[in-house]
């Protein structure tokens, strides 16, 4: 088998740019994501691109893992005021499904 030898210089390095290499790292970490977690990187997918704050999802799954974990129902809401999520709430609810008058004559 021949030797080969392979002759980098400086002239045919590539010069990036910040943020050339962030947008090329950022690509590569997703494209890693998608293959070892598809849900995981869903969510980032949402995140990026309606450009939403991170932080903002672990009040959700806290809320949201009370009502599972408490009667199953309920609904969690968060108020959102001048672009600011306020606070994010979790409410257990008791399910009814009743009549609302009593139709016994």
């Amino acid at each position: 088998m021949e030797d080969r030898k392979i002759e980098i210089t400086y002239n045919s390095l590539v010069t990036l740019t910040d943020e050339q290499f962030q947008s090329i790292n950022e690509e590569i970490f997703m494209d890693s994501l998608a293959r070892l977690d598809p849900e995981l990187w869903l969510i980032k997918s949402y995140l990026l691109r309606y450009k939403l704050n991170p932080a903002i999802i672990p009040p959700y799954i806290e809320q949201l893992a009370r009502v599972d974990q408490g009667s199953g129902w309920g609904k969690i809401v968060t108020e959102v005021r001048e672009h600011r999520a306020v606070f994010c709430e979790g409410t257990d609810s008791r399910k009814l499904d009743l009549e609302i008058t009593d139709m016994v004559e």
